[in-house]
């Protein structure tokens, strides 16, 4: 299938809120997303800071893996009741050095969240940039620079249900399983206080069209806040951009 599409069943293998402590599956919400790339522009030049969508993600529910032949026990299922209402920053990786198959996966992981439509594609201009001609070629493009240079509207993720699946919660940094990536329908997306228009229940807006007004408002924070709050230098490092924490910021 396209990667710009989200994922078949056939493509899947196998406030005072506390941390996301349990790997799992869950239906989330996008408490807050931010582009580093858009909230802090020198990091296109710096190769240890590769682009990322950063995302405060919350706890749903959680629900019971049942994925191919796989049965997650039910004392598991229930112990991870637990977690609802847990919040953890989970950043998606846009490397443009990283592996392909792990950009395609984040690819159709955000237009997972964000609903995206089949025909919701970077700009074309961009694709026959990095269109790769000939047989053999593992995809249609190189997917590096592509994902390091696209457009990704941040407010299609911003209140949105989606289904995943968490992993390393015992690490510093918890992250989703790259290859998996469900979207919640429209009729069944959940009610969020949105930082401008208040109560909502998000509606689906392109991923690769738009304009980003999430990632500007967190850029908004970060000059007001200072530079010094921009920290860290790995790739893996999630730090890299940690404010305060206060539930008003929107990042």
């Amino acid at each position: 299938m396209s990667i710009f599409g989200t994922f078949d069943e056939d493509e899947l293998s196998g406030g005072g809120a506390g941390e996301i402590t349990e790997d799992g599956l869950y239906w989330l919400k996008v408490i807050s997303a931010f582009d580093t790339y858009k909230v802090n522009p020198e990091d296109k030049d710096d190769p240890n800071r590769p682009r990322r969508i950063s995302m405060r993600i919350k706890v749903v529910k959680p629900i019971r893996d049942t994925r191919g032949d796989y049965q997650e026990l039910e004392e598991d299922f229930e112990r991870r009741k637990d977690q609802v209402g847990n919040i953890s920053r989970i950043s998606i990786f846009l490397a443009r050095d990283g592996n392909s198959s792990l950009l395609e996966g984040h690819m159709k992981l955000l237009n997972a969240i964000a609903g995206s439509p089949r025909d919701d594609r970077p700009d074309e201009e961009l694709l026959e940039q990095y269109r790769v001609d000939g047989q053999g070629a593992e995809s249609q493009y190189e997917l590096g620079p592509l994902v390091d240079e696209m457009h990704v509207n941040c407010s299609a993720l911003l209140g949105r249900d989606f289904i995943a699946e968490v992993e390393d919660t015992s690490e510093e940094w918890p992250s989703f399983y790259p290859w998996y990536g469900v979207t919640v329908d429209q009729s069944d997306q959940t009610t969020f206080d949105h930082p401008v228009k208040g109560e909502i229940t998000p509606e689906r807006e392109p991923l690769h069209a738009g304009e980003d007004k999430a990632s500007k408002r967190a850029k908004e924070k970060f000059d007001d806040n200072g530079q010094e709050q921009y920290a860290g230098s790995g790739a893996s490092d999630d730090e890299a951009f940690q404010p305060e924490e206060d539930d008003d910021l929107p990042f």
